[in-house]
């Protein structure tokens, strides 16, 4: 009886072990793959990007303009937020001052997307200033999306 205990018994301390490791490994792979949300009023632009974030390995959430991305944000935590400048609704400039205003969600890093932008330094300098200042981490124009967006948020998560 007491073999068939101590079998029994190292059987259960077996399976705790293979569950334990199980959920290592999974708590692993989920602290790996960032949530980035995409905000944006283009459908099309959020498919395109959702597609490229998506097969270099991060989680996406989408949304179509600043308040549905609030919600978003409140319910998701999201580790980045892609945030279009000129939405329907609710602009970008406003969704982040208001994000900046709620407790445990200010802290949660903002990049901001724009078609606007001008191809002179000085312009492009002058829009990575104003996102900084509204408390963005740094601004893309959505035309320099192929060669600057993967380096940036990469850069962000190591």
């Amino acid at each position: 009886m007491i073999n068939n205990f101590s079998y029994f018994a190292s059987i259960v301390l077996s399976c705790q072990h293979l569950l334990s490791l199980f959920f290592l490994c999974y708590n692993k792979h989920m602290t790996e793959s960032p949530l980035v949300l995409i905000v944006d009023d283009e459908q099309n632009f959020r498919d395109i990007i959702s597609a490229v974030l998506g097969a270099s390995g991060f989680r996406i959430a989408t949304a179509a303009n600043g308040e549905e991305a609030l919600a978003r944000v409140e319910e998701s935590k999201p580790d980045l937020i892609l945030l279009d400048m000129k939405m329907p609704v609710m602009d970008g400039a406003t969704m982040l001052t208001r994000l900046k205003e709620k407790e445990g969600l200010k802290d949660i890093k903002v990049l901001f997307l724009s078609s606007f932008g001008d191809a002179r330094e000085g312009a492009h300098n002058a829009d990575q200033h104003f996102a900084k200042e509204m408390g963005a981490i740094d601004y893309i124009n959505k035309t320099e999306i192929d060669t600057q967006l993967i380096p940036k948020i990469k850069a962000l998560f190591g």
